[in-house]
């Protein structure tokens, strides 16, 4: 019989746990520098976007560079990092569903074991104990089918999800573009306006020298020019944020805004007379939000339906081989098989509250594609009456504008024909740019109404081809 002292036997029982106090420690120090050199990465990362390695930005776009849709919208995507948190649980799920599949394979499991006794040395026996063990499960491999279901349809709603992430992206981006390009048109308008006000307060100037009918007219046109250049002002400002906004969206620092060439939607890109239940159809089609829930909606079926499995019988059956080493001459083999059930009788109403809980799940899920469903056609229903309000103001202001246009053409025909004035004139050109600028408005605002139809009717991004306007 084997014998050891007691000092032996009490340094192997405090060794593994000493040995794994100081592991925890290190492993602690590595953690907290781990920490902070991290902490570090991101600060340099946020301080400098862009920077080569950092894998979290594109490379920053400068100089001359002309952007198309398709790249600006891939460089919005990899600069954001829900995306990237969105794909770390495609990946989770994805696992999930490994780990459910594997329900349907056996557990091989090598085991091996060394005992010695402690109380009494002289009187025992060390043990060695070695062999590999098989199980199988039937309750595990009866509901694999559907737990690998409900994995799959968790990484397909998350990979929606996605795809809505990046819808709202797309838009973002086209309604920035829109807005820039407004705002482009306004400041050179608001500086036609300004040269013609500066052009009437010279006139004025000119008739107060001589005593004309203009010179009590001279303070009001100073006047004017002073509000037209907070105008312009404050016309500039508004241009540059939202040229900085959108050199944020696609990390293009320095690039002008001459270069950035995205296709926007014309005015004439939404269909006119609109059918608001075909719309709603092709809404519940196309939006990946309404994929997303549908695959929620299955996957908490799912579960409402296997709910149960907690009141089943546990059916288990195994086998090994192995064997038992009592000293260094002696040897015992052993070969097991064994069939183990488990039958629950009483939780406490755990599989009940458990079958409850599932079945209001699914009804929340229900409800929440009933909400949906209503709030898409409300939402269509809304986009599509500002649609065609502003379509009859984009209207209005046309034919405005193309009087306006005449009135200034026959204006400065009189003026050369020498039977009209030219502060007359310049107060027609002045009305004529006021109505071009009122007329440009509103065409945004229906170029960003037909954006927010597609928008919510499923179409707000489809890939570009080039600059130009989309039909």
């Amino acid at each position: 019989m084997i014998q050891r002292p007691l000092g032996l036997h009490i340094a192997l029982l405090l060794g593994p746990i000493l040995w794994t106090a100081l592991a925890s420690c290190s492993a602690r120090n590595e953690a907290a520098n781990a920490s902070e050199l991290w902490m570090d990465r991101i600060i340099t990362e946020q301080t400098a976007p862009g920077a080569p390695g950092s894998g979290l930005e594109n490379p920053p776009l400068t100089g001359d560079v002309k952007i198309t849709l398709d790249e600006a919208l891939n460089r919005a995507y990899k600069r954001d990092l829900h995306l990237k948190k969105m794909e770390l649980s495609v990946a989770k799920a994805m696992i999930s569903k490994e780990e459910s599949d594997s329900g349907l394979w056996p557990r091989l499991d090598i085991q091996s074991n060394v005992e010695w006794p402690i109380s009494d040395p002289a009187a025992a026996e060390d043990t060695v104990f070695g062999g590999v063990y098989f199980r199988y499960s039937f309750k595990d491999a009866l509901f694999a089918g559907d737990s690998a279901a409900v994995a799959q349809l968790a990484a397909h709603a998350t990979a929606m999800n996605m795809e809505a992430r990046k819808m709202r992206i797309c838009f973002d981006l086209r309604e920035k573009v829109a807005r820039l390009e407004y705002l482009m048109e306004n400041e050179r308008l608001c500086g036609e306006k300004l040269e013609y006000v500066a052009q009437a307060g010279r006139i004025a100037t000119a008739l107060r020298a001589i005593g004309g009918d203009g010179a009590g007219q001279g303070a009001e046109w100073r006047a004017e020019a002073v509000a037209t250049r907070l105008e312009c002002g404050s016309v500039s400002r508004e241009k540059r944020i939202a040229m900085n906004e959108l050199r944020e969206l696609i990390n293009a620092t320095g690039v002008g805004e001459t270069n950035i060439h995205l296709a926007q939607f014309s005015i004439d890109g939404a269909p006119a007379p609109i059918d608001i239940n075909r719309a709603v159809l092709e809404a519940w089609k196309n939006r990946p939000e309404v994929a997303a829930l549908m695959d929620q909606l299955m996957a908490a079926e799912i579960n409402a339906r296997t709910a149960w499995r907690d009141r089943i019988p546990t059916l288990d059956i195994s086998m090994g081989l192995g064997s038992i080493i009592l000293q260094k001459d002696r040897e015992e083999k052993n070969f097991v098989v064994g069939l183990g059930m488990s039958v629950p009788l009483f939780d406490a109403g755990a599989s009940s509250r458990n079958q409850r809980r599932a079945n209001i799940l699914r009804d929340e899920k229900r409800l929440e594609v009933q909400e949906l469903a209503r709030k898409m056609a409300s939402n269509i229903s809304r986009a599509a009456e500002a649609m065609e309000a502003e379509r009859e103001l984009v209207n209005g202001r046309e034919e405005l504008d193309s009087a306006m246009a005449a009135l200034r053409k026959e204006q400065e025909l009189l003026t050369s024909a020498g039977r009209g004035s030219e502060e007359k004139e310049i107060q027609t050109r002045i009305a004529h740019v006021n109505s071009r600028m009122a007329l440009a408005k509103s065409r945004y605002t229906l170029r960003r109404s037909i954006l927010g139809w597609k928008d919510v009717t499923g179409g707000a991004c489809v890939p570009a081809h080039g600059a130009g306007n989309e039909q």
